[in-house]
Parts: C-alpha cells; sequence; structure tokens
C-alpha cells in the first residue's frame, strides 16, 4: 500500500518541482502554473470516482466545477475545515483576474485574502519567504497541492484496495468452484 502511495505523490512531487518550484516572482506566472497544477490534482481525484474514460475530459468541465465536485466526493478529508474550498475559489479568482484583465481590479483584495491564509499557515521554519506577494502565494498554493496529492494518493490506493479485494474475492469463488469440480469427479 505505502508503495502505491509514494508513486503517485512522488509523481505529484515531481511535476510540482519541474513546473512551479523556481518559478520567478512574477504574479501572473505563479498563479498560472499554480493554477494548472492544482487543476490537475483535482482532475485526478475526480477520475478515481468517474473512471479514467475520455468522458472526463469531453465534460470541458470548468475549474469551479471540478471544485464542486471534489468537495462532494471528499469533503470527508476535511470535516471541520472550509478553507481548502475558499483557497480553490480564491485560486480561480486570482487565475480569472490574470486571464481576463491586463490591470486586474480585485487583484489588491484577493492578495489581501492569500496574504491572510499564508499567516495562517505559517510557522517559523519557513522556507519560502512570505514577506512579499509572490512569497506568500507560492507557500498557500504549495501547502494546498501537499494536502490535496496526498488526499488523491490515498483514494488512488482505497480503489486499488478495492480491486485487489475484489481479485481475491474472485480468486476465492474459482477455488471453491474448483474443489467442487474435484468433489464431483470422485463420484463418477
Amino acid at each position: 500500500m505505502k508503495a502505491l502511495i509514494d508513486a503517485r505523490t512522488w509523481h505529484c512531487k515531481d511535476l510540482f518541482r519541474k513546473h512551479f518550484w523556481n518559478l520567478p516572482d512574477d504574479l501572473s506566472v505563479i498563479v498560472l502554473k499554480g493554477h494548472l497544477l492544482v487543476e490537475q490534482s483535482l482532475t485526478a481525484i475526480i477520475s478515481h470516482y468517474v473512471g479514467a474514460s475520455g468522458e472526463l475530459a469531453e465534460a470541458r468541465l470548468q475549474f469551479s466545477q471540478k471544485v464542486a465536485l471534489v468537495k462532494a466526493f471528499v469533503g470527508w478529508a476535511f470535516p471541520v475545515e472550509v478553507e481548502p474550498w475558499d483557497f480553490l475559489k480564491l485560486l480561480n479568482r486570482l487565475r480569472n483576474d490574470f486571464a481576463h484583465e491586463l490591470e486586474p481590479k480585485k487583484l489588491a483584495a484577493h492578495l489581501t485574502a492569500v496574504r491572510a491564509m499564508a499567516s495562517a499557515r505559517r510557522n517559523e521554519e519557513q522556507e519560502l519567504s512570505l514577506e512579499t506577494d509572490a512569497g506568500n502565494l507560492k507557500f498557500i498554493i504549495s501547502f494546498w497541492l501537499g494536502v490535496l496529492d496526498p488526499v488523491d494518493a490515498l483514494i488512488h490506493t482505497m480503489e486499488k484496495s478495492k480491486a485487489y479485494t475484489a481479485d481475491l474475492s474472485r480468486l476465492g469463488q474459482l477455488l471453491r468452484r474448483c474443489r467442487e469440480w474435484g468433489d464431483d469427479s470422485k463420484d463418477g
């Protein structure tokens, strides 16, 4: 089971390191790349429940729809807090700020919310600088990816376990039939 989880989380960590870790302090790039990584995590979680077929891609779900589905599927993973959902909504608003406006009017308010979220999650040994909006944004995106990816790995492992259990059950049924067939041959 640990191997399944490790493989899943290492893949996510590799993508994070490759596409996010050393980004320059450009807010638009941080938001767009962070949004893509978070959306990929959301899609991975959803795919456990709907299968890896092409129908999910064909549905062309928007980010907010993916958030709503993941919240419905895995609300159990966050039984008390609403902050992950608040963060995901905020990240989408930030992405929309940069995708639809050259000089976003709501950016200052959205960055204030990012600073508050980062401050609430900060610890004394923080590696990333939280003195800038870019540092706060990198931190909070990293933090929530660090929560979503293990949830994905856990669900992936649970689903594999169900398949393994079903396979064992089928194998047990086959073994019982083989024994029955052996008993029938003694009679004839």
